[in-house]
């Protein structure tokens, strides 16, 4: 992205497919967004719509940037949320050692039989 960045214009249109694609915070999104605007290009984001080329568009841009952090941090709380949960059922966060019930240590077993 940094390339693409470094050859646009004054006039010219920057295009992502969506907003989420540009950063995993608010704050670089934003910060795109200014540099951008400082250096005379536009921003066209096709899934949401957003073109920063007018006014409702820059407005629209901080909304869904602002929705787009909200949701991510609600799906990092509702995961640390059930891990928590797993634990205090018993749970330690990986898969059964399906393998050492029919005997032999499972896929290191299998692994070393081939040398």
């Amino acid at each position: 992205m940094d390339k693409t960045l470094d050859y646009l214009r004054p006039g010219d249109t920057f295009v992502i497919t969506r907003l989420s694609r540009a950063a995993r915070s608010l704050r670089h999104p934003l910060d795109l967004a200014a540099q951008l605007r400082e250096r005379e290009v536009d921003l066209l984001v096709l899934k949401q719509g957003i073109d920063t080329s007018t006014p409702g568009g820059r407005l629209q841009f901080h909304m869904f940037g602002a929705f787009d952090e909200f949701l991510r941090e609600i799906i990092v709380e509702d995961t640390l949320e059930g891990l928590a949960s797993a634990r205090a059922r018993g749970r330690v966060g990986r898969r059964p050692a399906a393998l050492d019930a029919h005997g032999g240590d499972g896929p290191r077993a299998v692994r070393d039989e081939g040398r």
